[in-house]
């Protein structure tokens, strides 16, 4: 079941037992770097299989972008993609001249992925 909140999947799912302690993931006060590398793998993989890409995966993009209204991803290879169905790309919000969220719809529910451009 969905509710109308919104969080971050990222904490949730560093934070409960969803991704498997094995390998040196567990659960600490501190950040583990282990864990935390596990949760991204965990949550591309889920973009990946909601929000398909036409070529590559999310664990491939380095980049974000929008173009003529619709979403462009820069994988590492240096060859842009898009979404398989354009009509999941529903919004994004910028911040100054960068990319800071997108925001991604699939059977009514919302995704943003926010992007941190420093990073």
């Amino acid at each position: 079941a969905a509710n109308a909140r919104w969080g971050s999947l990222y904490d949730a799912l560093y934070g409960f037992d969803v991704i498997s302690e094995e390998g040196g993931a567990t659960r600490a006060r501190q950040y583990n770097k282990v864990r935390g590398k596990k949760v991204e793998e965990w949550a591309e993989n889920l973009l990946s299989e909601i929000f398909p890409l036409q070529s590559g995966t999310y664990s491939q993009v380095t980049k974000f972008a929008v173009a003529n209204n619709s979403l462009s991803c820069t994988l590492e290879s240096g060859s842009a993609t898009g979404l398989k169905d354009d009509a999941a790309f529903v919004g994004y919000n910028m911040k100054g001249d960068a990319l800071s969220e997108v925001v991604l719809r699939n059977n009514g529910l919302h995704m943003i992925i926010q992007i941190d451009s420093s990073d």
